[in-house]
């Protein structure tokens, strides 16, 4: 700011006019307070013109630069200015009427006060005034920001961090955090943005066509969005922005203001979120078991695509579709108690084997693990995990035949016989059962397995078997090498 006070330093006053008369008057008034007063003088609009371009001034005395005044208008001109104040040197009250509407007007000192008296004191008075009109013009400059940022930040919703000055494109205004934010200190920051360029360089080159976009898409000026900038260590910053534009009395935007914020720790955790949320998602569609999710209503709530392809489907197809509704009928009461008692005991993990129907109609045996957790809602959910044990159950049933059954004859061993027939005595007497048992001895039956081969000893001994006994149990008792 400029500094006028003359316990300081000199005052500057450039005195405009033609008369060497006049120049000489206010050179004598002044010379004795030559300590604080420093006068330059101007004769033609040129020298005007120069003068204002060169050296600071701090008032100007201007007379009309010919005597009947009419190039007083285009001098006016050149000295109005709202930072510095002038005064006119005349007794023409038009032409003093006329230098009274121009910005920086003080007041008007007739020819007969160029005294030695009368001058320093005017000029004293003068400066006095002009500091208290520019100290009220701070205040009020000051209250009119305040109040322009109360209103923007009202606007936002939040503090102003920046404003730029669309007419001059450049950087008027940023806050400690912005210029934090970039890495620099305020003044460096202010002096990075001077330019329209300087701004756009600072954001992400993959992100500029975006910020573009979204700035011409943006209604009346309102524009809020995200995108990386590239401060000078090179470290790139995840923003979010919001601006508005003000708008003058011709509807022209001349000041764009907004905030600023640093989201890269929220953008990172979200990326964070959304790769880890990618690995649930084909963890669990694509581990090779069957998931499902069952409401308490016994509809089938989610599905992974595993599950749902294994038995034919798709997950869409099975949504919202009833558990049992894959379920072979002979298992569905089985089913429905396990899941109402899944239901029942929150926590608690249940398992069966349940037999479910594919697309094409073929079976599956399946184990399921089922237990109840409580949904977001509050209300509660079956999960279940599904193992195909088909092949396990065939083998399983297959071991299970060879342990009680003769492989070449398919009879049953002398082990099952004895468990059956052990069951039939304890059976007997309670349920009041006859049971007869008959025992069949082969006559020289070694004499076929020695000349034919064994392979004719279990087909003689299979033949045997008498099939119009619908309840019979037959065994092989003796060995392979003495029958």
């Amino acid at each position: 700011m400029r500094n006028t006070s003359a316990e300081k330093k000199r005052v500057s006053i450039l005195v405009i006019t033609e008369s060497k008369e006049t120049a000489a008057l206010a050179d004598s008034a002044l010379r004795e307070h030559a300590a604080f007063f420093d006068l330059t003088y101007a004769g033609t609009l040129e020298d005007v013109e120069k003068r204002l371009r060169g050296a600071e001034t701090d008032l100007v005395l201007a007379a009309p630069l010919v005597p009947d005044g009419s190039s007083f208008g285009s001098l006016l001109d050149l000295i109005a200015d709202p930072d510095r104040p002038f005064t006119v040197l005349t007794d023409d009250r038009k032409l003093a009427s006329a230098a009274s509407a121009k910005p920086g007007y003080l007041d008007v000192i007739t020819p007969a006060e160029l005294t030695a008296v009368a001058l320093p004191r005017t000029m004293e008075r003068l400066l006095r005034e002009w500091r208290g009109i520019r100290k009220i013009r701070d205040i009020e400059s000051a209250l009119t920001a305040s109040q322009d940022t109360h209103r923007r930040a009202k606007l936002l919703g939040r503090p102003v961090d920046w404003e730029w000055d669309i007419r001059n494109e450049c950087l008027a205004y940023c806050s400690q955090e912005f210029a934090t934010l970039h890495e620099m200190s305020i003044k460096e920051t202010l002096q990075h943005f001077s330019s329209l360029s300087s701004d756009l360089n600072v954001i992400h080159p993959d992100d500029l066509e975006h910020w573009q976009k979204a700035k011409a898409e943006a209604v009346d000026g309102s524009l809020e969005v995200e995108y990386r900038i590239v401060v000078p260590s090179g470290i790139v910053k995840y923003v979010r922005e919001i601006s508005k534009i003000d708008f003058d009395e011709n509807n022209e935007g001349y000041c764009m203001f907004g905030s600023v914020r640093d989201i890269t720790e929220t953008k990172l955790a979200e990326q964070a979120l959304v790769a880890s949320n990618k690995r649930f998602q084909r963890l669990y569609h694509e581990t090779p078991s069957m998931f499902f999710t069952v409401g308490t209503s016994g509809k089938i709530l989610s599905t992974n695509s595993y599950g749902a392809r294994h038995l034919g489907y798709e997950p869409e197809e099975l949504f919202d579709k009833p558990f049992n509704f894959l379920v072979h009928k002979s298992d569905v009461p089985l089913v429905s108690s396990n899941l109402r008692k899944t239901l029942a005991e929150p926590g608690q993990v249940n398992s069966w084997e349940v037999r479910l129907i594919r697309e094409d109609g073929t079976v599956l045996w399946v184990r399921e693990t089922a237990r109840s957790v409580e949904h977001g809602s509050g209300e509660q959910q079956v999960l279940l995990v599904g193992e195909d044990i088909t092949e396990t159950r065939k083998l399983s049933e297959k071991l299970s035949y060879y342990a009680s059954h003769d492989p070449p004859t398919k009879l049953l061993n002398r082990r099952e016989f004895d468990q059956q027939l052990k069951r039939l005595i304890e059976t007997a007497e309670p349920e009041i059962s006859e049971h007869a048992l008959c025992y069949l001895d082969l006559d020289q039956f070694k004499v076929v397995n020695d000349n034919c081969g064994h392979t004719a000893g279990f087909r003689v001994a299979t033949a045997t078997r008498n099939p119009a006994y619908k309840k019979r149990t037959q065994t092989r008792f003796a060995g392979q090498a003495g029958w």
